[in-house]
Order: structure tokens, then sequence, then C-alpha cells
């Protein structure tokens, strides 16, 4: 009975650290920055800064040093990976390689969408290249990746189009992207998406290899 008992209470327990809430903030305005609450914890913070304390100059600038370190790791095993792809696939091609993962993924897990709260989205967009005419077919080009998705998530979502804006802009040689997203699920569901977005990514990776 009492082993029952146990495994009833690991249960409840694996339960609810699934149904817990999770927060993720991120934006490249300015400086990419990532944060990422979980049952009202604050996890990782990018912008964390350093507390005030009675340290030597030495002490201090260790102290500082690991500080920023430790709060760089999440920050740099994202940015890297877009870094990768923006080099490989340059600003257009990366829009339209993460557009098809993020809408094949949720084409396949819309109850998953149904369970995300998008508190805040703003996308800003200004598509620009050294040519006027490779500007406006590159613009064709990310409204007909990116659109797509949008609607598969204002369709499913509390998503709102309106916050987003894709423009060319011919007095500019390069690229503009702004984005600022906060959404809110449970960790069990924000599980379940990530999975599904690994999988398209190595599915995506693979046959790109095979190529």
């Amino acid at each position: 009975m009492i082993a029952l008992y146990i495994v009833l209470g690991l249960f409840l327990l694996v339960a609810l650290i699934l149904l817990l809430p999770i927060t993720v903030f991120l934006s490249t305005e300015d400086d990419f920055v990532f944060t990422l609450n979980y049952g009202g914890i604050k996890i990782v913070d990018t912008r964390q800064k350093e507390e005030k304390t009675e340290k030597s100059p030495k002490q201090e600038q260790e102290s500082k040093t690991s500080k920023k370190q430790k709060q760089n790791k999440v920050k740099e095993l994202i940015s890297e990976q877009l870094k990768v792809q923006k080099e490989k696939r340059g600003i257009k091609g990366t829009i339209e390689y993460y557009s098809k993962i993020l809408k094949s993924v949720f084409s396949k897990l819309k109850f998953v969408l149904k369970r995300i709260k998008f508190k805040l989205f703003d996308l800003d967009i200004a598509v620009a290249t050294d040519d006027a005419a490779k500007t406006a077919i590159e613009y064709g080009v990310v409204c007909t990746a990116v659109f797509p998705l949008l609607s598969l998530f204002a369709q499913n979502t509390s998503f709102k189009i309106k916050n987003v804006n894709i423009s060319t802009d011919f007095n500019k040689t390069s690229y503009l992207f702004k984005l600022k997203l906060k959404i809110k699920t449970r960790l069990i569901y924000a599980v379940i998406a990530s999975v599904g977005l690994y999988g398209e990514f190595k599915k995506l990776e693979k046959g790109e290899s095979d190529e």
C-alpha cells in the first residue's frame, strides 16, 4: 500500500511540474534578449544585472565575469544557431527555413497552438538588398514564407496579424529584422512543441544533406 502511495505521489508531482505555467520573452531589438519564467520563478534572464556587494576589485571583476558568462549561455545557444543559418542561407533563406519548420510542426500540432497565449507579438521586417529588382523579388518570397505561418497562428491562438509589418526599403542594402515576442503556456505543451520542432529540424537537415 505504501508503494502505491509513493507511485501516486510521484505521478502527481510529475503532473504538477508539467502543468505549471511557463512564460517566454524574446526580443531582437537593439540587443538579443531572452527571458524564461517557470511557475512564476525567473529561470533565465539575459538582461539580469550584477548585484552590488562589498567585494575587492579582483573579486568584483571575477564575479562580474563569471556572472556574465552564465547569463550569456542561453543567449549564445540560441543566437549561434541563428548565426549559422544566416551565414548559410542569408536572411531571406533563414526566414524561409524557420517558417517552413514552424508551419510543418504547428500544422500537425494545432492542439498545442490553441494552448499558447500570445501576450505580445511585434514583427518588423524591412526587405533591402543592393538591387531594386532583387529587393522586390525577395519581398514576395518573404511574404509567401511568413504570412501563411502567421495566418495559422492567428486562426488558432490569441495572436493578431495587425502587429506585423513587412515592407521594402530601396534606400538600404541590408535587411532590418525586429521581433518582440512574449508567450505563455504550460510546460507540457512547450515540451511537445520543442520535440516537434527538433524533429522537423533534423528531418529538414537530413533531407538537405541527402540532396
